[in-house]
């Protein structure tokens, strides 16, 4: 505190006694004090200091001035935890009032972020590919935990068609994705694509990640999968792994039965209602889903980026490991572009590649 009169606020914390220790909570953290009368202190200044802006004269007039240096030495370490606003004495008047907090402010608050400042991260649009529970759900989620606009797209493959027959009004605010132009202007007109499949199938989701890719939008996938929800990896074009690196990758482990299993996953949608789903599941996916959109948006750590995320919820486990770039994925690798090269001919020098010509080499007589 400099020697200029200012006004504090304290933020509100909770004051817990134990002895002669006594500490302050506030969402994650703590901290511990000590001292005689150390408790009856941080109350009196909570009281008079909380509700409203008090100048750091009238904050000290109640307490003798011996205990005035340990008072502005406690107020000191406060201001460095963020537990006290401090302004000037021209910038406020004692009178002003405080904003109500709730709970969800005293989260970002954590993260050193404010209410407005999450509204204003936030005010993107997204583009939600998939017309079944899932992405529905991610949808209410997003409307309640920032200032997004969404847009939902019904894309066939991955249409939960048993809730567009009960309610066939559900298309009337639905974005139609049946042409390729009409794809390209919805992630066009957006700035984050989210495609989300609830019976599985990676490949129902890798045209969305191309198309992404293509016109350099993030894209985050979102599928579940036999009560195990599989949420990334978020793409960041150019920057991370995408969908089809990780597709790349489970290919090389699925070896002969390749052509299998991605016969019966291009085959899912036609048999969406033998699928065993759980609403439990579902919503879980979508709150996933939604936060992992929060802690992108509002760049919360830590990242998870180019990760994939797994929850198997039978095996109450959750794991994110990162996917690394696959050197020949058709979609993100640079190789895409890298035209051929004649190894062969490279390799040789001209004396000598005219003397493999010379002896009926490749591209001499037979």
């Amino acid at each position: 505190m400099s020697d200029v009169d200012v006004f504090i606020r304290l933020l509100p914390f909770q004051l817990i006694e134990s002895g002669a220790r006594v500490f302050i909570r506030r969402g994650a953290r703590r901290i511990a004090f000590e001292g005689d009368g150390i408790a009856d202190t941080i109350a009196k200044l909570q009281e008079m200091a909380t509700d409203n802006f008090v100048s750091r004269r009238d904050l000290l007039a109640p307490f003798a001035p011996v205990h005035h240096d340990r008072i502005v030495e406690f107020l000191r370490h406060l201001a460095k935890n963020r537990l006290v606003n401090v302004r000037n004495s021209g910038g406020v008047g004692p009178e002003e009032p405080v904003p109500s907090e709730t709970q969800e402010d005293v989260f970002f608050w954590q993260f050193g972020m404010t209410g407005n400042e999450i509204r204003q991260v936030t005010d993107f649009r997204i583009a939600i590919v998939g017309l079944n529970q899932l992405g529905l759900g991610l949808r209410d989620r997003l409307s309640e935990f920032g200032n997004w606009a969404t847009t939902l797209v019904d894309d066939i493959p991955l249409r939960n068609h048993a809730i567009v027959e009960a309610a066939e009004e559900l298309k009337q605010f639905c974005v139609k994705s049946q042409r390729a132009e009409e794809a390209e202007e919805i992630v066009q007109s957006c700035t984050l694509v989210v495609a989300c499949a609830e019976f599985g199938g990676i490949g129902l989701l890798k045209p969305w990640n191309a198309l992404a890719f293509r016109q350099g939008k993030p894209f985050l996938p979102v599928l579940i999968e036999d009560a195990t929800i599989r949420l990334g990896p978020l793409v960041i074009p150019e920057q991370t792994a995408c969908l089809a690196c990780l597709d790349v990758r489970h290919n090389s482990h699925l070896r002969e039965k390749v052509h299998d299993h991605r016969l019966i996953e291009a085959l899912l949608p036609q048999g969406q209602a033998f699928v065993g789903a759980h609403p439990a599941v579902t919503a879980i996916a979508g709150n996933l889903a939604a936060f992992e959109i929060l802690r992108f948006s509002a760049n919360l750590s830590p990242r998870r980026v180019g990760k994939l995320i797994e929850m198997n919820l039978m095996g109450s486990s959750m794991i994110a490991s990162r996917v690394l770039k696959a050197p020949r994925c058709p979609v993100c690798s640079p190789l895409r572009h890298a035209s051929k090269v004649n190894l062969e001919k490279t390799s040789l020098n001209p004396e000598r590649w005219a003397q493999v010509e010379a002896m009926g080499g490749r591209n001499g007589a037979d």
